[in-house]
């Protein structure tokens, strides 16, 4: 830095002097630029052009400082006073269609991009940014075209490699992505975004212990990774690993205290651990982050449930199903609550829609009929277990129940058939005792 410290004060001194030329104001602005001193080096080239208002190679330096201070919008007037003058210059396109892409004017960046490429067909770094407008504006099949374009060019592009993986995961081509995330990392093996993505990507796959292993690279390059930590946590608490899940969640939120989702993901833990208290904690806290996670409020209403508090819970379901009408679990839950109060009429309501929009809802036709049961309407009751069967929903208990609604339906031998059906899909040996009792008993009957 001292060579640019000296150089200004010669430079400076000529300006003081009335010497300033063309060639000071431009040498002292580009001093200035290295210093990181925008705005005096914006002052320089402006006095330039005073002097020499066509003279590319200064409005190209103010155009760049524009872009380093943000400034797009005179970044883009200087540039586009380059093509007037020089028509075929290739690098000004690729820096117009960047100014357009920040702007969010897309279909401007493409045409600026295409325009770039047009007249350097080998213009990578145009072919590259044109991909990353496509994947904006999720023209995915063009993008996956320049990234493409752009490794048969410079088959070692990482950057090129995980695009186009991005490109391929978001069009659920997801092993296609699979496949170019490992080649971005062995060109690049601490691309940490490669790493996470291919952690999304197994578990969309459902190769829960590979997921689990790239999130562990990612955050061992980079331990303060909070999405990495959420996903790995989420991952472990799916195959039963809570207390690991808990260390995850709690470490995100400790890194990010503003982080809804590390908090909602502790409410689910804790949920998990039957902590409900703590979960319903959790949950409150997530919900002044983010108002909107209904998932949020289903879970509160379902802590609610487990400790008996099915007012609460129904409240927080009821919220849910009006701010969206057709979350199916929620009137399914609401439908249970009414079931443990006895409120049976009310339960047969819900269940029925939840059916209405979940019809492979197995678990709202079984309650459905144990509901039915209770009324004694066991033609219905058979109804429904029929459907619960067929969706293989609690198979044991549910030919138990069918068959008591056959016997209590005077269906005898419909009723024997079903409590055979018992002793080879319940688990339950309580059940399975109790059951063979009942099929000696009506075997034994006249």
């Amino acid at each position: 830095m001292g060579r640019y410290a000296a150089a200004l004060e010669d430079l400076t001194y000529l300006v003081e002097q009335g010497e300033a030329t063309v060639d000071v104001y431009f040498y002292r602005g580009s001093c200035y630029f290295a210093l990181e001193e925008y705005e005096q080096a914006i002052q320089d080239w402006d006095a330039a052009l005073a002097l020499e208002p066509d003279n590319t190679t200064v409005l190209a330096n103010r155009a760049i400082t524009y872009q380093q201070i943000e400034s797009f919008e005179n970044a883009l007037v200087d540039y586009l006073a380059i093509l007037e003058q020089v028509p075929d210059a290739v690098s000004i396109y690729k820096n117009v269609g960047d100014i357009y892409f920040q702007l969010e004017d897309y279909q401007s960046a493409i045409d600026a991009y295409s325009q770039a490429i047009a007249l350097d067909p080998l213009q990578t770094n145009a072919l590259f940014n044109r991909g990353i407008v496509y994947i904006e504006i999720e023209n995915l099949d063009a993008a996956i075209a320049d990234f493409k374009a752009v490794i048969a060019l410079e088959p070692e592009h990482s950057e090129a490699h995980k695009r186009l993986a991005d490109a391929y995961y978001l069009s659920d081509k997801i092993q296609q992505a699979v496949y170019e995330y490992n080649l971005a990392i062995e060109l690049n093996p601490s691309d940490v975004i490669a790493l996470f993505n291919l952690g999304r990507a197994h578990t969309l796959l459902g190769n829960a212990d590979l997921a689990i292993g790239y999130y562990d690279r990612a955050i061992e390059l980079y331990p303060e990774f909070v999405m990495a930590l959420n996903n790995r946590g989420e991952l472990l608490l799916r195959i039963g690993e809570i207390d690991r899940a808990l260390v995850d969640f709690e470490q995100a939120s400790q890194l990010d205290p503003e982080d809804p989702l590390a908090l909602y993901n502790l409410g689910l833990a804790s949920y998990y651990k039957a902590e409900y208290d703590a979960a319903i904690e959790y949950f409150n806290q997530s919900l002044t982050l983010n108002a909107e996670n209904l998932d949020s409020y289903y879970q509160r209403g379902l802590s609610y449930f487990q400790l008996g508090e099915y007012a609460l819970a129904i409240a927080d379901w009821v919220y849910v199903i009006e701010q969206y009408p057709e979350y199916a679990q929620a009137y399914y839950s609401i439908g249970l609550a009414h079931y443990f109060q006895e409120e049976y009429e009310q339960a047969i309501e819900f269940f029925t829609q939840t059916l209405a929009f979940d019809a492979r809802h197995g678990f709202a036709y079984y309650f459905r009929a144990n509901t039915y049961m209770v009324l004694s309407e066991y033609a219905l009751a058979i109804e429904d277990f029929t459907q619960a069967i067929v969706l293989e929903t609690e198979l044991g208990q549910a030919y138990y129940n069918r068959a008591v609604a056959y016997y209590q339906s005077g269906y005898r031998y419909k009723a024997i058939d079903d409590f055979e059906k018992v002793l080879v899909t319940s688990e339950d040996s309580e059940l399975i005792a109790q059951t063979e009792k009942i099929i000696a008993d009506l075997k034994a009957a006249p």
